[in-house]
């Protein structure tokens, strides 16, 4: 859907307009079409969690077979911090679509509880299908960084960089990780080096 597509591309503004449009006209669609827009409505545009949160639900309850609402359940529960909860709706979205972000979500719920062999074990399968993202490297970084495995942690930088669009991402996580060892000025370094190649890509 193009509300989402402009999410993607970050063009927040587009993406509201878009998914308000949907909400005004949302009693001429099917019922999925009714649940998508309502909870995207809410998630995006209101922010009203526990709205989106029901309809999710409700849709998931459903649609049982429709991957939309576990994949959001997951990301909506890391943001209010239940992360059981949001492991759980990971699972889900895995059962019904092993794409590579589903893949790099359980990771990260795994990372966030500090599970990190299944992290690691759940990161391998998804790199053993090819169903790799930025995400997953991103994740792959953190695991490193919390096991001082400062070679995993470079390769899975350098492989996260390697995404066209995300060259400059690499250089915030190095900015926060030599804040987080009080290293200021490296850090400073790499958020202005992160700047610096956000405003050279177009960003």
């Amino acid at each position: 859907s193009s509300d989402l597509n402009y999410f993607n591309l970050g063009d927040f503004t587009r993406a509201g307009d878009a998914i308000r449009k949907s909400y005004d006209l949302r009693d001429r669609g099917s019922d999925r079409e009714k649940f998508y827009v309502a909870s995207h409505y809410q998630d995006f545009v209101t922010g009203n969690l526990d709205e989106a949160r029901t309809i999710y639900e409700t849709w998931a309850r459903t649609y049982p077979r429709d991957d939309v609402p576990p994949a959001n359940l997951s990301v909506l529960y890391e943001q209010t911090g239940d992360m059981e909860k949001a492991l759980y709706w990971s699972r889900e979205s895995l059962k019904l679509t092993p794409d590579a972000v589903a893949y790099s979500n359980l990771a990260n719920g795994y990372i966030v509880l500090d599970r990190i062999d299944e992290a690691k074990s759940i990161s391998a399968e998804a790199e053993s299908l090819d169903k790799k993202s930025p995400f997953l490297y991103q994740g792959l970084a953190a695991i490193a960084f919390l096991q001082r495995d400062s070679a995993a942690f470079e390769q899975s930088l350098k492989r996260f960089g390697d995404y066209p669009g995300y060259e400059d991402q690499p250089l915030g996580f190095q900015a926060a990780v030599s804040a987080f060892y009080g290293r200021v000025s490296s850090s400073r370094d790499f958020e202005r080096r992160g700047v610096e190649s956000a405003v050279g890509a177009g960003v």
